[in-house]
C-alpha cells in the first residue's frame, strides 16, 4: 500500500496525466502534426510512432531508474524551461484557434487565449496534488467519451473507406511517423516529476502512453472509416467524427468533444507551467507561475497574430528539434557523463 505524502501524486494519477497529454495532440488541428492527405496512412503512421516513442523514451526512463536528471544542470534546465513555455503557448494555441473556426467566429483569439491561461495559471498555482486529482477525473471521463463516440459511430463506418492503403507512399508515412513521435512531451514531464510521484513511475508511464495511443489509433481508424475521402477536407476530423455520432436525429455529440478538450487543455497547460515554475528555485510559486502564464500567453498571441497559419509549419520543425534534443540527446548526454549515481535535481 502506497501511503500519501505531500506534494506528490501516485503513480495511477501520473498515468491518467500523461494519458490526457498524449490524447489532447489528437483533438487538435491535425494538419499541424501531419504532412500530406489525410487517409488510411494517418492510422498507420500513428500507430508506428507507439514504438518509435517508446524507444526514444529510454534514454529519459533510464536517466529516472538511473537517478541522474539532465535538470540538475542550471543551463540545461533552462532549455527545458523554455521547452515547457512553447509547448503551453503552442497547446493553447491550437485550442484558439479551432474555437474561433468551430465555437465562436465573432470571438477574437486572443480573448480564448487569455481565459485558457488564467485558468491554467490557477491550476498551476494550486499545485501537483490537485492536478493529479483533476488527472484522474478528466482521463476517466475521456475513456468514456471515446467509448461512446466509437459506439454510436459504428453504424456509419464503412470499411471499403480505408481502401486503397498507402496511397501517399513510404516517405509521408516516415514524415508522419516522426511528427506524431515528436509531439509527444510525455518523456520530459517524467523527467521533471519523477522525483514527485509516490511510487513507482514506470509502468504508467509506458502504460499512458499506450492507452492513449490505442484510443487515439482507434479514433483516426474511424475517422477514416466513416469521413472517407472527406476527411482530408476537415481541419479537425475528429471533431466531425464527434459531429457524425448521434443518438438520434436531433442530438449530436460534438459538444462532448469540446467540453473535453477544455478540460485537456486546461490540465496539459497547467502541468507545463508548473513543470516549468518548479526549475526555478528561487523566487514564491505564486509569482513564478504569473510571470511564467503571462510569458506563455504572449507566446501563444504572437504565434497566432503575427505568424498565424505559418506556425503550422515552423511548429514542426521546432517540435522535432526540440524533442531530439531534450528528450533524446541530452539524457544520453547524462547517462553517459553524469558519474553520480544519486544527483537530485536542481541540487
Amino acid at each position: 500500500m502506497i501511503n500519501a505524502k505531500r506534494g506528490k501524486i501516485s503513480p495511477k494519477q501520473l498515468f491518467f496525466m500523461l494519458f490526457v497529454s498524449r490524447l489532447v495532440v489528437s483533438l487538435t488541428y491535425i494538419q499541424a502534426v501531419t504532412v500530406g492527405r489525410f487517409d488510411s496512412d494517418v492510422p498507420i503512421s500513428f500507430a508506428l510512432s507507439l514504438p518509435l516513442t517508446c524507444l526514444m523514451s529510454i534514454p529519459a526512463v533510464m536517466c529516472v531508474k538511473r537517478k541522474k536528471s539532465p535538470l540538475s544542470n542550471s543551463v540545461i534546465s533552462t532549455l527545458y524551461l523554455l521547452f515547457f513555455l512553447f509547448f503551453s503557448s503552442l497547446t493553447v494555441g491550437r485550442f484558439a484557434y479551432f474555437a474561433t473556426t468551430k465555437m465562436n467566429p465573432e470571438s477574437p483569439m486572443v480573448m480564448f487565449i487569455a481565459l485558457a491561461f488564467v485558468a491554467a495559471c490557477y491550476g498551476a498555482y494550486l499545485g501537483l496534488e490537485p492536478l493529479g486529482r483533476f488527472a484522474s477525473f478528466c482521463g476517466a471521463l475521456l475513456t468514456v467519451v471515446i467509448a461512446v463516440v466509437l459506439i454510436f459511430n459504428v453504424k456509419n463506418f464503412e470499411c471499403v473507406n480505408l481502401f486503397p492503403v498507402l496511397q501517399d507512399g513510404a516517405k509521408h508515412i516516415v514524415m508522419n511517423t516522426f511528427l506524431f513521435t515528436c509531439n509527444s512531451i510525455e518523456p520530459v514531464l517524467l523527467l521533471s516529476l519523477y522525483d514527485k510521484i509516490n511510487g513507482d513511475c514506470v509502468k504508467p508511464y509506458f502504460s499512458g502512453i499506450a492507452c492513449a495511443y490505442l484510443g487515439v489509433f482507434l479514433l483516426l481508424i474511424f475517422c477514416c472509416g466513416v469521413l472517407g475521402n472527406s476527411a482530408d477536407l476537415q481541419s479537425f476530423p475528429i471533431f466531425t467524427l464527434f459531429q457524425t455520432a448521434s443518438i438520434n436525429d436531433m442530438s449530436r455529440l460534438d459538444i462532448l468533444h469540446t467540453s473535453f478538450w477544455i478540460f485537456a487543455v486546461f490540465l496539459k497547460t497547467a502541468v507545463l507551467l508548473f513543470c516549468a515554475s518548479s526549475l526555478l528555485k528561487k523566487y514564491s510559486h505564486k509569482n513564478k507561475v504569473l510571470v511564467f502564464g503571462t510569458t506563455a500567453f504572449l507566446g501563444a498571441v504572437i504565434m497566432n497574430e503575427v505568424f498565424g497559419m505559418k506556425m503550422t509549419e515552423i511548429s514542426k520543425t521546432v517540435t522535432v528539434v526540440m524533442f531530439a534534443l531534450l528528450a533524446f540527446v541530452i539524457p544520453i548526454f547524462t547517462l553517459i557523463f553524469n558519474r553520480s549515481d544519486d544527483v537530485e535535481k536542481g541540487a
